[in-house]
């Protein structure tokens, strides 16, 4: 019987290894102080495409019959008539409990590169689209903060919404009723990551839904960071600055075609579509990218993100109506703890895991051949000796 390390058991080993198997830890750590989350405050619910764009628009553009001489809004009157201009948004950021108003008005609808700085953070505007049964747009305002919080209910970033902001609604002959938006979603993401005009909403986006009407919300941040191993099967970048959905939306604006877009790619520097035939050929080369491999190629040469932090947001209301002609809440966004959870995927079989099994592999098969050895000794020495009995000639 023979004992050895096979060459079969050699390539299990080191293909256990290429695999990179992992498991993840998870721990709580405090910091001192932590960094906002990008905030967007998006008016609910999401107004139709139809309604904007005076046309029916059904899921399957094939069945539509336009008049190809319908001329669409422009964007600057889109961005008009959503009410897209924050001029009742004013924010604050607390120390203490001196609040020190750093932002106010300054938003117009004349377009979305309108940004208003401060040292604290940028605010901006843009249309998200959603997709479902149907296309809905979104007026959306995007707070990217620049400043780190401590603990405490106090030292918060206070938001006041508007509630009287009006939305016009657009039908086919382009008469409109105005209606105040009172509710709000709120969605927080990482700060490197942003709403995508191309794909909408991000997967990793948390919400709550806002009600203007009532005068005090407390929202509070509870953030967790993710650390996760690049792999052979699903590699990642450790740029801090490195954003996933940005690349995938670069990525998509230059496999589109089209010569003009929709009113929320602002980011592709193409114009607007004008005519309805224009547009229904653009919504079909969109729904192609997105759908088809186009969008999974875009994936393949994305990477993800090594290090990642969600926020999971929870919403406290005083129920307290709001008691002004023009309704309005405050928000308070503040973090009730300094603890953060760290899930981070670890290595459950490295190298040092593969060589040793190898080792005590081999060593095992040197341990089986020493004692073979001995055996072969013993068995050759009891033969010579039986040998040297068998030469001796019997005496008389």
């Amino acid at each position: 019987m023979t004992f050895g390390l096979s060459g079969n058991e050699v390539v299990l080993y080191v293909q256990k290894y290429l695999d990179g198997p992992t498991d993840t830890r998870y721990t709580i750590v405090e910091e001192e102080n932590l960094s906002l989350p990008r905030i967007t405050f998006c008016t609910d619910p999401f107004y139709d495409v139809e309604a904007i764009l005076w046309r029916k628009l059904k899921y399957d553009l094939k069945t539509v019959r336009v008049n190809p001489n319908d001329t669409l809004p422009t964007q600057e009157k889109i961005l008009e008539d959503m009410s897209i201009s924050a001029w009742q948004v004013t924010s604050q950021y607390r120390i203490g409990r001196s609040a020190i108003v750093f932002f106010q008005k300054n938003l117009n609808a004349s377009g979305l590169s309108d940004i208003s700085s401060t040292n604290l953070g940028d605010w901006s505007t843009t249309i998200l689209l959603t997709r479902g049964g149907e296309y809905q747009l979104g007026a959306c305002h995007v707070f990217t903060p620049k400043a780190t919080l401590p603990k405490g209910k106090y030292e918060g970033l206070r938001i006041r919404v508007s509630g009287t902001q009006r939305i016009r609604r657009y039908s086919r002959n382009e008469s409109g009723s105005w209606n105040p938006p009172l509710v709000y979603t709120v969605y927080f993401t990482d700060q490197v990551e942003k709403m995508t005009e191309f794909q909408g909403i991000p997967s990793t986006a948390e919400c709550v839904v806002v009600n203007a009407e009532y005068e005090q919300q407390d929202i509070q941040l509870w953030p967790a960071r993710i650390k996760t191993l690049s792999t052979r099967k699903s590699p990642c970048t450790h740029n801090p600055a490195y954003s996933h959905v940005q690349c995938m939306e670069n990525c998509l604006l230059l496999s589109l075609k089209s010569s003009c877009v929709g009113p929320w790619l602002n980011a592709s520097k193409k114009p607007l579509c004008r005519k309805a035939d224009e547009y229904t050929r653009f919504i079909q080369e969109y729904e192609d990218l997105i759908e088809t491999t186009n969008a999974s190629r875009c994936n393949q040469r994305c990477l993800r993100r090594c290090q990642s932090v969600r926020f999971r947001p929870i919403l406290e209301t005083n129920n307290i109506g709001n008691s002004e002609n023009m309704p309005s809440a405050w928000i308070n966004f503040y973090f009730p703890s300094m603890e953060v959870e760290v899930l981070e995927e670890q290595w459950s079989y490295d190298i040092l895991e593969m060589l040793g099994e190898l080792g005590g592999s081999l060593g095992i098969m040197l341990g089986f051949s020493l004692l073979s050895i001995y055996d072969l000794l013993d068995v050759a020495l009891f033969d010579i000796r039986s040998c040297g009995k068998k030469r001796v000639l019997p005496s008389h």
